[in-house]
């Protein structure tokens, strides 16, 4: 498994998504599939961030690391 995931794109995703996705999910807590939903979003976003590889750029052949 190749590392495509640069420093810029790993911490926007930790730093900045991930959290904003499980606050909209608790903003939502009404509808239980829209936050399950948006929690699991959240997590994918964490785990390709802390693995440093992002399955939908490997199709493209797509990578942010910095050459």
């Amino acid at each position: 498994m190749t590392t495509n995931m640069g420093r810029k794109d790993r911490r926007i995703r930790s730093f900045l998504v991930a959290p904003l996705l499980v606050i909209v999910a608790v903003m939502f807590h009404d509808v239980v599939l829209l936050m399950v939903g948006l929690l699991v979003l959240a997590v994918v976003v964490w785990a390709t961030s802390a693995l440093r590889m992002s399955p939908v750029y490997v199709p493209f052949k797509f990578s942010t690391i910095k050459k």
